[in-house]
């Protein structure tokens, strides 16, 4: 549920609540289907059916082990974005790197003189994100980067799949990173791409998920198919199916994490199992071609809000978006009206 709260225009000292429950869930929703064994285990589009490719339960471990491949050391100097996740820079930083920041454009696209203006000696990489699924310059990037002898990182996280003028996004740089859990119904999962034939990794694993938390695993799904299951009697069954994770976590407490921050202890984790499997079993063409219907419908039904503007009008062939981005021209209520 979302609960906003705006001043009535007659009684400016009055507030008046609105409940707006979410028809549709925010979250990418399990289906038995994915589940089933009989599912046809399915190649990755590309750039993982050609590059090397590492599983990783978010796409900020990957983030991490990317630097470590790209040789940066201690002290060196990261540019990102200026607009970004928290956790991304929170991962540069726990790494020991230097993060600063180059200005974005109102379009997103990256200002290309202020990041000239700001590469010196101690300079190593420049990071391009493809915001909400949109692409960037990543060509022109690239060409930059070359100039100054600069690795390109691509952030890939919100990206499922896509390309812009033939190319696909997540091959064009050194490095690509992609965080699948935003964009399929996965517990964890994200993934380094080493475009770059020159790079190499050897990464010093931990191991697999303690067996707590792969039970907090196994219940997201348990909750997932009874809710989107349209057998009424069984929505009851949460909470008697999750009672033994509730007996484990009393009798075996998790260690504390922190809630925000880049967590260390679980920088050499593996993605799960069942995540994989999952993955693998998603048929991302499909997923692709419904994202891009359900786009392409809300763009159009947003023709009769003005005050209410996409970010990208022109869903250009090739982009799969993972959110639609909107400018808001004034309006009190655009809330009500986006409902």
């Amino acid at each position: 549920n979302r609960i906003s709260c705006s001043p009535k225009p007659e009684h400016s000292n009055q507030v008046r609540f609105s409940v707006m429950q979410l028809v549709v869930s925010s979250k990418p929703r399990i289906d038995r289907s994915i589940l089933s064994p009989s599912s046809r285990m399915r190649q990755l589009p590309p750039p993982f059916d050609v590059s090397p490719t590492y599983y990783f339960p978010f796409g900020v471990n990957a983030i991490y082990h990317g630097l470590r491949a790209l040789g940066v050391s201690p002290g060196d100097t990261i540019l990102v974005p200026s607009f970004h996740c928290a956790s991304v820079v929170e991962s540069i930083i726990s790494y020991g790197a230097n993060v600063k920041f180059f200005n974005i454009r109102r379009d997103l696209s990256p200002d290309f003189r202020d990041i000239e203006a700001k590469i010196d000696s101690k300079v190593r990489a420049v990071l391009a994100i493809h915001y909400f699924g949109f692409p960037q310059p990543i060509q022109r990037l690239m060409e930059l980067c070359r100039a100054h002898h600069l690795y390109l990182i691509e952030d890939c996280a919100h990206v499922l799949t896509g390309e812009v003028n033939g190319t696909t996004l997540g091959t064009v740089a050194d490095i690509s990173i992609f965080s699948w859990r935003k964009l399929l119904p996965l517990f964890d999962g994200g993934q380094l791409v080493i475009n770059n034939p020159k790079l190499h990794i050897d990464i010093p694993w931990q191991g697999h998920y303690r067996p707590l938390s792969l039970a907090k695993i196994y219940r997201k799904i348990i909750v997932d198919l009874i809710d989107g299951s349209p057998v009424k009697k069984i929505k009851g069954l949460p909470r008697l199916l999750l009672l033994p994770y509730s007996i484990g976590r009393r009798l075996f407490p998790e260690r504390k994490r922190p809630t925000q921050g880049f967590d260390l202890s679980l920088v050499d984790l593996r993605m799960s199992r069942l995540s994989k499997y999952i993955l693998r079993n998603a048929d991302i063409p499909a997923i692709y071609k419904k994202r891009r219907r359900n786009s392409i419908f809300l763009i159009k039904a947003l023709e009769s809000m003005p005050e209410i503007t996409p970010l990208f009008p022109d869903l250009q062939k090739g982009i799969c978006p993972w959110l639609l981005p909107v400018l808001i021209d004034g309006g009190q209520y655009f809330r009500e009206r986006l409902r």
